[in-house]
């Protein structure tokens, strides 16, 4: 008998987002005439009164393409948007969209595990199944389990394109259940510097003073340090051939949960926490720079860094005064060049790749078994990946057909060390701890044609074929097609297949403890998942600046990873705690409805509204 056990049930989500942004004359948006790879995509609206929705989109088939060319859903976020939203992360801007969903315990905090779901297909306990990229480079790595999507300041996003459903057929192994692409500002014109600072000082001793019921003056006192603070500037511009864009930012708040204590949930107990040590700050640094050396060669060179801190309260265990704090810090590099080479009128040629650097340090508090006693400790991963790949663009025309063709390769190689767990006291490994070095590699060769039909039709073929370490060799097929039926009513559908490899965390990852009670504990055993998908949708554009679309999708999971809890049946002496690992689950599905309507009356107005249906359901064999 199949067991079955609901993991979402979205019924209904309408967001209705009505918001002004009144454009600057001075700032335009312009596609290059050899575009880099995942070039910045929206087009700038025309210089009138109405706003163009049909834009350009990257993403989908990583070539140039407007809107309503596309066989897939496909979102787009705009610089536009971005300025008129009071959100502070981009994260906040996308769940506008129909069928994105964040989870996550904090607004802010790099360090907590936290979810982008696409189409109710979940995130897993130490890995994300939505491939997210900046500027076309990933974000979350092959290697560790943390989805980082706000890792550029918003400052510098351009746009953001949300793609829906399995894309392994072009990106790999972590487009399980879709990409979202975030495209950076590119610099130009007159040098323009920009600086942002931001507090909710006022607000936090608006609470201490009326929630809290503090005195005035003790409601001040302490405010500006518990409070959130965030400064950043960005600097663009260029300079002959050259082209430029720096940005950072500091963001920091020194008690993300705005209280006194904090709810901890054990089993069917419950417990106050202290507030003591629930600051979170990181540093953001972002440059890209381009250099056109004439109309056949341009160069692009990305690179970012990121540094994070985040106090998840005070050890529980650990007798005064060796009591201490439970910390997680974090720190990212990336450098990606990229070089776009125009062959001919009808080629050209894209080469790119990059290095990235991750470390991550956790202070902690567990048990030596042999005693049962805590003691305080250190543990430390570092990870590095590096990639390369090259794609190639051809345009040509057989009898009445107009192709579209790309093809590329992508090698990659990823390796982190897992480090020994020890006494941070004393340097000294416990419970017989080891380091751990464990790598993934994957080679990879895709192909698609963009096949057009007298301007109507359009026919989007496309596979890829990955040698993964860990998950062998998967072949990853798509097809999508759409029909213009009339000038202002479309109707598309796409099919195709994706998978996911395990993480090097799931796999490998040295027991990691969650709290006092709870053990995180990998599994070498994971299998690749697997998914199948469907999905159709009408688009409907009466005039240029209304945009209604209706969609339905349905994927089918196997091997999908699940958490797996075991609870000790007695509680002994010794410290004996809940441990929380993963498994391969046999089936799995999520399908539903989609709605979106964008309506832009007026330059300086726009109106989006947006809807989802949707369930997922896990079966046990």
């Amino acid at each position: 008998m199949m067991g079955k056990s609901v993991l979402i049930h979205r019924f209904s989500f309408l967001t209705l987002f009505v918001f002004a942004s009144f454009l600057s004359a001075s700032e335009s948006d312009t596609v290059s005439s050899i575009p880099l790879p995942q070039q910045a995509s929206a087009t700038a609206p025309p210089d009138d009164s109405l706003m163009e929705l049909d834009m350009v989109v990257v993403t989908a088939t990583r070539t140039g393409r407007k809107l309503s060319e596309t066989p897939s859903s496909v979102s787009v976020i705009t610089a536009e948007d971005i300025a008129a939203s009071p959100a502070k992360n981009i994260d906040d801007i996308m769940q506008q969209k129909s069928g994105v969903q964040m989870v996550r315990s904090v607004g802010l905090g790099e360090g907590v595990p936290s979810d982008l779901v696409m189409r109710a297909i979940p995130g897993c306990l130490a890995g994300t199944r939505t491939l997210v990229l900046v500027d076309g480079i990933p974000t979350n790595a092959s290697g560790t389990p943390f989805l980082i999507l706000n890792i550029v300041p918003m400052d510098a996003i351009k746009s953001v394109e949300i793609v829906r459903g399995p894309y392994s057929c072009l990106y790999g192994a972590n487009a399980f259940s879709g990409v979202v692409n975030i495209i950076t500002k590119d610099g130009s014109g007159v040098p323009v510097a920009s600086v942002n600072l931001e507090s909710a000082w006022p607000f936090t001793v608006m609470d201490r003073d009326l929630r809290r019921k503090m005195k005035l003056t003790d409601a001040i006192h302490g405010s500006g340090a518990e409070t959130y603070w965030n400064g950043s500037g960005t600097l663009s511009g260029e300079s002959g051939r050259l082209s430029y864009l720096l940005s950072g930012g500091l963001r920091r708040i020194g008690n993300y949960m705005l209280t006194d204590s904090a709810l901890v949930r054990e089993g069917d107990s419950t417990y106050h926490k202290s507030g003591e040590n629930f600051g979170y700050k990181d540093v953001r640094l972002f440059g890209k720079a381009g250099l056109r050396v004439n109309d056949r060669l341009s160069f692009e060179l990305d690179s970012r860094f990121f540094a994070s801190a985040l106090g998840f309260g005070r050890t529980e265990y650990l007798p005064p005064p060796e009591t201490t704090d439970v910390n997680i810090n974090g720190t990212s590099f990336l450098v990606g060049p990229k070089a776009a080479i125009v062959l001919s009128d009808n080629a050209s040629l894209h080469l790119g790749g990059y290095y990235r650097t991750l470390i991550g340090q956790y202070w902690n508090e567990d048990p030596v078994h042999a005693t049962g006693l805590f003691v305080p400790t250190f543990w430390k991963s570092r990870s590095s990946e590096l990639q390369g790949d090259a794609e190639l663009y051809l345009k040509f025309k057989t009898l009445a057909l107009n192709h579209e063709l790309t093809s590329g390769i992508d090698i990659m190689r990823n390796g982190i060390r897992f480090g020994a767990k020890v006494n941070s006291n004393t340097d000294t490994t416990i419970n017989n701890s080891n380091a751990i070095d464990a790598h993934i590699s994957n080679e990879a060769a895709y192909l698609q044609d963009e096949i057009s039909i007298l301007d109507r039709i359009r026919i989007v073929p496309g596979a890829r074929v990955d040698n993964h370490s860990t998950a062998g060799l998967m072949f990853s097929p798509k097809i999508g097609a759409s029909w213009q039926i009339v000038k202002p009513l479309r109707i598309r559908s796409s099919a195709g297949r994706a998978f996911r490899a395990p993480t090097l965390s799931e796999l490998y990852m040295p027991d990691l403890s969650a709290g006092s009670s709870f053990i995180m504990r990998a599994n070498p055993n994971l299998k690749p998942e697997r998914i199948g998908a469907v999905d159709g949708g009408i688009d409907f554009t009466p005039i240029d600046n209304m945009r209604l679309t209706v969609g339905a999708f349905n994927n089918d999971m196997k091997d999908l990873v699940d958490k797996k809890i075991d609870v000790p049946a007695t509680q002994a002496l010794s410290w004996k705690p809940i441990v929380v690992t993963q498994e391969n689950i046999s089936y799995a599905y999520s399908r539903g409805l989609e709605f979106e309507g964008e309506f832009a009356p007026v330059t300086a107005l726009k109106f989006n509204l947006s809807f989802a249906q949707q369930v997922s359901q896990n079966e046990h064999a």
